[in-house]
């Protein structure tokens, strides 16, 4: 909508509980060898993932928003999963021009 410069476009992204993986997990077929429907645990690996892809792709749109057509940027985090760089990318670059609830 803001391509066509519709009056709908919205002026306002709300992320809720935002959580980016460094990793793709079996449970979604992305990793490792299956056998009929059963995926060989000695397969995985969390070695090579999807790393911060997900999180800069999320930042730099967000940032364009933001810059180019002034839409404010909210994040909503009560998680550990999405506070803590242990179980995910926090993407602190995020909150640089957003607003942190």
């Amino acid at each position: 909508l803001h391509h066509r410069g519709h009056q709908a476009a919205p002026m306002r992204l709300a992320m809720l509980e935002p959580y980016f993986t460094k990793h793709h997990l079996w449970l979604f077929r992305c990793v490792g060898d299956s056998i009929g429907s059963k995926p060989l645990a000695d397969e995985i690996s969390t070695d090579a993932g999807v790393e911060d892809y997900a999180a800069v792709a999320t930042r730099d749109y967000a940032r364009h928003l933001w810059e180019v057509k002034g839409v404010v940027v909210e994040i909503y985090k009560s998680s550990v999963l999405t506070e803590m760089s242990q179980f995910g990318d926090p993407n602190a670059g995020l909150q640089q021009f957003s607003t942190y609830v």
